[in-house]
């Protein structure tokens, strides 16, 4: 359980044991200050501590993830709408010069105006 104001501290085989599964000493010490070690274990303390230390990172990540989706999202729009213009001409087949144009005038102030 995480410390309320108290200081733990570890024994020397619990620190090694600590500083064995996170790899870094100074880690490993926050983590026998901050977590009741001995009466929880090792790898329950390091498990508290990590999860505490990337709860930020999980929120960055998520607001990461959205705004891609957003951008990917309005490049489909603008792409469907390169789509619509062709299947409104008539894309392939013979039509009249001007047809085509008007219609692509009208495709790009509906892109425009968000129509």
């Amino acid at each position: 359980m995480p410390s309320t104001g108290t200081a733990f501290s570890c024994s020397a085989a619990q620190l090694a044991s600590v500083a064995q599964l996170l790899g870094d000493q100074t880690r490993a010490e926050q983590v026998c200050s901050r977590f009741d070690v001995g009466s929880s274990g090792a790898q329950t303390a390091v498990l508290q501590y990590l999860a505490q230390s990337s709860s930020t990172s999980i929120l960055e990540t998520n607001s990461s993830l959205n705004t891609a989706f957003i951008l990917f999202s309005g490049y489909l729009v603008f792409v469907m709408q390169c789509g619509f213009a062709m299947v409104s001409t008539g894309y392939g087949v013979m039509g009249m010069a001007r047809c085509r144009e008007r219609i692509h005038v009208g495709t790009c102030i509906d892109e425009c105006t968000g129509n």
